[in-house]
């Protein structure tokens, strides 16, 4: 690959493991009003100030414990994880949302999960003490009839996609359940009932804008950042950072 790629591949699987490492860190919280103190990361944990200068760096909401509309955003498609509850759920307005958090993330150690459809099996979209960020609100689904190209926000759902392209008769290959999110599907390969015919979701892919873990957005393509581009088609969600656009 390219010298100027942003990682190779093999470092990447390395840093793949330390991050895997790295996000076992976690803060102590009682789910109410915190006590200053370090917590798991030996970092000291955000009080409700700091909480509160996060919500006015933010376009998008800031949710917390007890407040409204809480327990709909951490709630997961799969019931069994009903009782992790973040620290916050933040449903992001635009990528310079993720990057807000994600510093705020870095300040306190907390540990931080990206959230697209919430239907991960093993639960990969939530994470008690933590942070979700959640791209929810980005759902614009936007087809180019020209170069029949198709450019899906991080929080779109199967049936936003299907539907919008069934109206100028093309497809994208996925799975058959409608509040799939298209990110999380794609990031982990994408296998459904069309994949014999058209092959997986990420080989649709041709470009990724994401937020790495500092908090710097990369437009990952075939020319542009390749070896990252490569480990998104399949390399799993939130592992290399999140994602906050797709285009097929």
């Amino acid at each position: 690959m390219a010298s100027t790629s942003l990682i190779g591949r093999r470092p990447l699987l390395r840093g793949i493991a330390a991050s895997a490492a790295a996000g076992l860190l976690g803060i102590a919280s009682d789910g109410g009003a915190e006590v200053p103190g370090p917590g798991a990361s030996g970092r000291p944990r955000p009080t409700q100030a700091d909480w509160r200068v996060l919500r006015r760096h933010l376009d998008g909401e800031l949710l917390r414990p007890h407040g409204g509309g809480y327990a709909l955003a951490a709630r997961l498609y799969d019931p069994r994880y009903d009782s992790v509850r973040p620290a916050a759920v933040v449903e992001a307005a635009h990528a310079d949302d993720v990057s807000t958090v994600l510093a705020f993330a870095r300040r306190f150690g907390l540990p931080v999960r990206a959230k697209s459809g919430g239907h991960s099996y093993v639960g990969a979209s939530t994470v008690r003490d933590g942070l979700v960020i959640s791209t929810t609100a980005l759902q614009a689904v936007r087809y180019d009839s020209g170069s029949r190209r198709v450019g899906v926000g991080a929080g779109a759902r199967l049936i936003d996609v299907h539907t919008a392209l069934d109206r100028h008769g093309r497809t994208v290959p996925t799975g058959t359940c409608p509040t799939v999110g298209a990110t999380g599907l794609t990031l982990g390969g994408g296998i459904g009932l069309e994949s014999r015919a058209y092959g997986l979701t990420c080989d649709a892919l041709q470009e990724a804008v994401v937020v790495t873990a500092d908090g710097r957005r990369h437009t990952a393509n075939a020319d542009q950042q390749p070896d990252l581009f490569w480990a998104l088609r399949g390399g799993g969600g939130g592992n290399l950072g999140i994602v906050t656009s797709l285009t097929f």
